[in-house]
């Protein structure tokens, strides 16, 4: 049996801020309002660390998408100096408040929005959570509703924020139940950009970024004599930060083991099945192996016997 994978984080990349099709056709009409901020989400790609692979429909499909605005005095790069002022969130219906609808352009999607400008803080880092339903700390629990900022007359803050750090620092993804529930299409997704509140229009094209590891496995029984069945991962993680932040190390209750996925679909058993599984990305430590169960066909009986394979999960060189 040839046992391989491809661990990868997939990428939306941006590519400018044009609203035309790939036909020529025009996309989404700008109202060009002051202070509209227009956001472009297009084109596709992966991150250098993982192995190329081609993303599916289901694998790129926004289904949910929620947009925190920070603000700062400056254009800062430091994220200490944002603190939240606000968010948006996608609708399908006629937008009120704080919503905008996410429009499909040629290979792109572009949405609208017009932030509540906070005096004394015009500088903006949108930051993008894309089929996500609700937020989690590093710690597994429910994260607390966001600070919001108020300054006052000259621009000043005067109650403080949660700032992008924190933010950044604190969020992770979850599976509600590693032993019933298993992470599935359309995979959490985030990104960043950064404009400043003006009298005119911005155009800001976002990055977003997957945050599991998918699994591709190859293996075809006529020449292997294993059939599989189901696949999990061991000693793997129930959740996975948002913005890349460093998870604690291995402890007890930080490592689980996955739900069993059916092997099924397109070449399975009959050459490489993509997306066989996801996980979150584990870290040095974890020690996590990838379980292969299934059918091994004896060469000198022919009887089908049940076996389960563990598969240590190391990062090899590219």
């Amino acid at each position: 049996m040839k046992k391989t994978y491809l661990m990868l984080l997939l990428a939306l990349a941006g590519l400018g801020s044009s609203c035309t099709n790939e036909d020529g056709t025009e996309g989404v009409t700008p109202s060009s309002d002051p202070g509209e901020i227009q956001l472009v989400f297009s084109g596709s790609g992966e991150e250098e660390e993982y192995t190329k692979a081609i993303a599916s429909d289901s694998e790129n499909k926004i289904s949910k998408l929620d947009v925190y605005l920070f603000g700062a005095a400056s254009a800062s790069t430091n994220d200490a100096d944002y603190h939240y002022i606000e968010t948006w969130k996608m609708t399908e219906a006629t937008p009120t408040g704080n919503q905008f609808i996410l429009q499909p352009s040629g290979s792109s999607w572009t949405a609208s929005i017009k932030p509540n400008e906070q005096k004394g803080l015009p500088y903006l880092t949108l930051v993008c959570v894309a089929n996500q339903d609700k937020l989690f700390k590093a710690d597994g629990n429910d994260f607390a509703a966001l600070d919001v900022v108020t300054t006052d007359a000259d621009g000043a803050i005067q109650t403080a924020g949660t700032t992008l750090d924190a933010f950044k620092a604190a969020y992770t993804a979850k599976m509600a139940d590693p032993a019933t529930d298993f992470i599935k299409t359309p995979l959490a997704m985030t990104g960043t950009g950064t404009t400043k509140i003006s009298g005119s229009v911005s155009k800001v094209a976002i990055t977003l970024k997957r945050i599991v590891a998918r699994f591709d496995i190859d293996n075809t029984t006529s020449t292997s004599q294993l059939t599989i069945e189901q696949v999990s991962m061991g000693k793997g993680r129930s959740n996975g930060s948002l913005f890349g932040a460093t998870l604690a190390g291995a402890s007890t209750g930080d490592l689980v083991t996955y739900k069993d996925v059916d092997f099924t679909g397109e070449n399975a058993n009959q050459g490489t099945l993509e997306s066989a599984i996801y996980v979150y990305p584990n870290i040095p430590g974890d020690e996590s192996f990838l379980i292969i169960k299934g059918k091994y066909k004896s060469p000198s009986t022919g009887e089908q016997i049940a076996v389960t394979y563990n598969i240590p999960v190391v990062k090899t060189p590219r």
